[in-house]
C-alpha cells in the first residue's frame, strides 16, 4: 500500500534530482522509483502545479525562478531585508538565561550573528552556519548532530531529531520555502519536517520569520499551519490577501 508519506518522499527526491541535473526523464523515474508511467505523470503534473518544476517532451526540468540555491548564497540576497526582520525578532525577543532553538536557513543565520553578540543564552540547532555564528559567542551551544546535507549546510536524520527530543525550549526561530497556495509554514525537502516539528513542539512559543518572496513561491511540502505558529514576523510587501489570512490564525507582525 502506497502512504501519502511515500508519495510525498518520492516527490521530494525527484526535486532534489531535478535540482542537481537539470532534468529527470520519466522512463528514468520509471525505473528509479519502480511506479507506474502514470504515477509519475501524476508526480510530475502536481510539482509543476505548485510551480516547482516544468514539464518537457519525456520528462521535466527545473523551474528556474524557484531553484533554490545553497544556503551560503541566499545569504546574501535580500540581505538587508532579513536583517531588518532578524533585528525584530532581537527587540522582541532580547533574551537571556533562556533555551533557544534555531532553525535552519539564511535569515535565521542572520539572526545567530546578532544573538552571537548576546550571552548566557543556551542554543540549540542543527544549521551549521548558525553554529559558526554562535561557536564563539559568550553562550551554551547545542549543535544536534546527525546526516550532514551540504546543500542546506545542516543536519537531519534521527539523530538530530532524537537530539531535540531531550529538550524544551523557550521559543523557537524557524524559516519557511515558498508558501504560495500555502496554509503554513513549508519546506522544499521531505527530510527537514520532522526536525522543523520537533522544534515547534519542544517550544513555549515558535516564531517564523519570512520575507515577501517567500510568498511568490510554492513547496513541496506544509510543515504547520498558520494556527500553529504563535508569531509570524514579515515585510509589509507580502500580498493583502495573505496578511489577513495569516491574522486569522496567529499574531502578525509587519516592519
Amino acid at each position: 500500500m502506497i502512504t501519502s508519506r511515500k508519495i510525498v518522499e518520492r516527490r521530494n527526491q525527484i526535486v532534489e534530482i531535478i535540482n542537481q541535473n537539470g532534468m529527470l526523464r520519466i522512463a528514468d523515474a520509471i525505473k528509479l522509483f519502480k511506479v507506474s508511467d502514470e504515477t509519475i505523470r501524476k508526480d510530475f503534473a502536481y510539482l509543476e502545479e505548485h510551480g516547482i518544476l516544468k514539464k518537457v517532451h519525456g520528462g521535466a526540468i527545473a523551474n528556474e525562478s524557484d531553484i533554490i540555491s545553497p544556503v551560503s548564497i541566499r545569504k546574501t540576497e535580500n540581505y538587508d531585508l532579513k536583517l531588518k526582520l532578524a533585528t525584530k525578532a532581537i527587540e522582541l525577543f532580547n533574551l537571556k538565561d533562556n533555551i533557544i532553538g534555531l532553525d535552519i536557513g539564511s535569515t535565521i543565520t542572520v539572526l545567530a550573528s546578532l544573538y552571537a553578540k548576546m550571552s548566557n543564552n543556551i542554543f540549540i540547532t542543527n544549521s551549521f552556519p548558525a553554529t559558526q555564528e554562535l561557536i564563539s559567542s559568550k553562550n551554551t551551544l547545542i549543535c544536534t548532530g546527525g546526516e550532514y546535507h551540504p546543500h542546506d549546510m545542516c543536519f537531519r536524520g534521527e539523530l538530530a531529531k532524537n537530539a531535540l527530543q531531550t529538550f524544551a525550549m523557550d521559543v523557537c526561530f524557524l524559516g519557511s520555502s515558498g508558501v504560495l497556495h500555502r496554509d503554513g509554514i513549508c519546506t522544499t525537502s521531505f527530510f527537514d519536517i520532522d526536525i522543523k516539528k520537533e522544534l515547534i513542539l519542544r517550544s513555549r512559543k515558535s516564531v517564523v520569520l519570512l520575507d515577501h518572496s517567500k510568498f511568490e513561491k510554492s513547496s513541496l511540502v506544509q510543515v504547520a499551519d498558520w494556527s500553529e505558529i504563535d508569531l509570524v514576523i514579515t515585510d509589509d510587501n507580502i500580498p493583502n490577501d495573505n496578511k489577513s489570512t495569516i491574522s486569522n490564525f496567529t499574531e502578525l507582525i509587519i516592519i
